[in-house]
């Protein structure tokens, strides 16, 4: 397989760009991401483009995923010291080195050079994302505050059909980088793609230590398994995170619709303002959910608190590539409809899981 990539100048120039540990991400999130990875972007460049500039392709070709998931399988690099893209040390035992052409300024990767005014609208954007129902929805108030009229059903309610959504997390990330066309653009999220498969800074996993989050719970661990884990805590069975519902399947194929035929502001509205920007505020009524269940260790609920702690990068990454693409009142308005609609499917889905939560004995006939 790499022999066909070995002599490509463009996926050489492309893979320069990229941290090898994205490499293990894609390895560590399944083999089947993975196809669905390479398939995806084989539809969103064309072999003629290949060689072409880092600046004129539109997103990661296949021949590069290609390469990307052989350096994490059959290729071993001559081995040199664990550095990053971003100059970060990592848990890693795979090799890095990479050649920074673009995308490096000193530490991570520089993303959202804009100026003041599209700055601006983007932080004010942040900012009503939080105000949404989809963040202050009572079905959140009602598990921060143990009000349900069975916490442990609801909670394990909840893991089940929210796996179905989370667990495509790397599909909506990849989907994302395939519409970008700024290197740098890409090669921020996918340090968050990297994160997302387990593999943490040294300097991370130091204060995630601080807060009582053991390096051993989640390094190497991709965040769907760190889900899943919780999910068998609460007793839910392979059988059940198998069975998805029709209303998650709407839900994230909706989603990844926006993601794939929106306009790239669109897409980065949906996942960045829409999704990573709330991650640490509705997992805080979670988090205080699963510490009234004496049942569950810290590592069955670990995937909570690592989602607040450490997710604010990954919001800063997508807020500076939403500052990028704010040029004109056309990317701006898409930028909003992006995140009102990821923010809209989000809320109708707790609507749903609500509305089971306070009426488990007739859950199954809600629609």
């Amino acid at each position: 397989m790499l022999s066909r990539c070995q002599n490509n100048a463009g996926v050489r120039a492309e893979l320069d760009l990229l941290p090898q540990n994205a490499g293990k991400a894609l390895i560590l999130m399944s083999r089947l991401e993975f196809s669905r990875f390479n398939a995806q972007f084989t539809a969103a460049s064309s072999p003629a483009r290949l060689g072409a500039p880092m600046s004129t392709q539109p997103g990661l070709s296949a021949a590069a995923a290609e390469m990307i998931f052989a350096r994490g399988t059959a290729v071993s690099p001559v081995a040199r010291p664990a550095r990053s893209l971003w100059g970060r040390t990592t848990s890693s035992p795979f090799p890095v080195s990479i050649v920074v052409r673009e995308g490096e300024l000193g530490g991570k990767t520089s993303v959202g050079a804009s100026g003041g005014v599209a700055r601006e609208f983007v932080a004010k954007l942040a900012e009503q994302s939080l105000q949404h129902r989809a963040v202050n929805h009572p079905y959140l108030e009602a598990l921060g505050s143990g009000n349900l009229p069975d916490m442990h059903w609801a909670l394990a309610d909840f893991g089940r059909h929210y796996h179905g959504y989370s667990k495509e997390f790397p599909r909506y990330l990849t989907a994302v980088i395939s519409r970008l066309e700024d290197p740098s653009h890409r090669a921020g999220l996918m340090e968050n793609l990297t994160e997302e498969s387990g593999v943490y800074e040294a300097e991370e996993l130091a204060k995630l230590d601080e807060i009582g989050i053991e390096s051993d719970w989640i390094v190497d661990k991709p965040h769907p398994v760190l889900f899943t884990r919780f999910c068998k805590a609460m007793g839910v069975d392979d059988e059940d995170l198998l069975d998805v519902s029709d209303q998650v399947v709407c839900w994230r194929e909706m989603f990844l619709s926006l993601l794939t035929a929106g306009t790239p502001a669109e897409a980065v509205g949906a996942l960045g303002l829409g999704t990573e920007n709330i991650v640490s505020t509705i997992y805080q009524p979670f988090c205080s959910a699963v510490d009234g269940l004496s049942e569950l260790s810290p590592r069955d609920t670990v995937f909570f608190p690592l989602h607040t702690a450490v997710d604010d990068h990954h919001q800063e990454t997508l807020q500076g590539i939403a500052a990028d693409l704010a040029v004109d009142e056309d990317s701006r308005s898409k930028l909003r409809l992006g995140m009102l609609k990821a923010l809209s499917l989000r809320s109708s889905f707790w609507d749903w899981m609500y509305s089971r939560a306070l009426s488990p004995q007739t859950a199954d006939q809600i629609l």
